[in-house]
């Protein structure tokens, strides 16, 4: 017979909670640097397929920078529409679910919002955005128009 203490019991408790926590952990970073990652390919991809409007309009008498501004803006629109409606559907989501769960458990319903988690993910977000569309289009505006217009650049 093992006689079991509260002590014991939250030690455990404490122990599980850790590894359950560096677990979630670790599979939250993987998932962000490949979310990261495809925001980079994914606007790297529309950077391209817009390249012959963007040298029309710089052959209009844009100039590099307001290009860079049109696209960012465009980009921009985007990325904070989608950071919305994923905020919004997923707080809806979310309080249905601890609603279900609470519900079911007889629990009084507790619903905390990671603020500093949702704006350092904004945050990051952002700058990534920033660069990557930056980048490739400094490389663009180097370009002569004319070659930009013949689809001889790309990003």
């Amino acid at each position: 017979m093992q006689i079991i203490t509260t002590r014991y019991q939250i030690m455990m408790i404490r122990s599980t909670t850790f590894i359950l926590e560096f677990v979630i952990g670790t599979v939250g970073v993987v998932a962000l640097v490949l979310t990261f990652y495809i925001l980079r390919v994914s606007q790297n991809q529309n950077l391209n397929e817009s390249l012959w409007e963007y040298g029309q309009l710089r052959a209009t008498g844009l100039t590099g920078r307001q290009g860079l501004k049109v696209l960012l803006y465009e980009q921009f629109a985007v990325v904070l529409s989608s950071i919305a409606l994923g905020v919004a559907i997923g707080v809806v989501v979310s309080c249905f679910a601890v609603a279900n769960m609470f519900t079911f458990a007889d629990f009084p319903m507790r619903i905390l919002f990671p603020i500093r988690l949702t704006l350092i993910l904004i945050s990051i977000v952002v700058v990534t955005t920033y660069y990557a569309i930056v980048t490739p289009i400094r490389k663009v505006n180097r370009e002569k128009i004319s070659k930009i217009l013949k689809g001889q650049v790309t990003v």
